[in-house]
């Protein structure tokens, strides 16, 4: 898991940032800040992207709901994403990792998250090296309150969700 700040801010920079990315052109044709690329609904991955894959249900019809919410949507609000900000989500998304998941990691102690995976495979601890790759190296600015605000309230059930998650690891 990533705090979700960090992880929209880095999505939107990546994405202004690579030629071959899916949205540059989008984000440079309407120039678009990052406030503006949240707000635009473009990609699902600005709003609630962790508690989205960690609620999944493979129930009869895997995602069919999910689908036919997110066709209404389109055609009713003319946005490509359908934005989601549902209560149940987070309590699904906790249950998922109570049942399916062994190991909650972090991208700022990665090398736990490493050590894990090594002692599982049976590799011995430090047995598994994660190259660090992608790692953006230039100046970073400080976030603005308004687009913290605007990242806040597209993403309050991934804040909740890393919040529960750390409080649950640091336990």
């Amino acid at each position: 898991m990533r705090d979700p700040l960090e992880r929209v801010v880095s999505l939107y920079r990546h994405h202004a940032r690579f030629t071959n990315s899916p949205y540059f052109k989008f984000i440079k044709d309407g120039n678009l800040s990052l406030r503006d690329f949240v707000e635009s609904c473009v990609t699902p991955e600005t709003n609630n992207e962790m508690v989205r894959i960690f609620s999944a249900s493979y129930r009869y019809f895997p995602l069919l709901e999910d689908r036919l919410a997110n066709y209404r949507w389109s055609v009713t609000k003319k946005l490509p994403t359908r934005q989601i900000n549902e209560g149940f989500r987070l309590k699904c998304a906790l249950e998922n990792l109570d049942k399916y998941f062994s190991h909650i990691g972090f991208v700022d102690s990665l090398s736990k998250t490493a050590n894990f995976v090594a002692e599982w495979l049976g590799l011995g601890q430090d047995g598994l090296v994660v190259a660090r790759e992608n790692v953006f190296a230039g100046p970073r600015e400080v976030l603005s309150a308004g687009d913290r605000r605007v990242i806040e309230n597209a993403n309050e059930l991934d804040l909740e969700l890393y919040s529960l998650m750390r409080q649950k690891r640091d336990v």
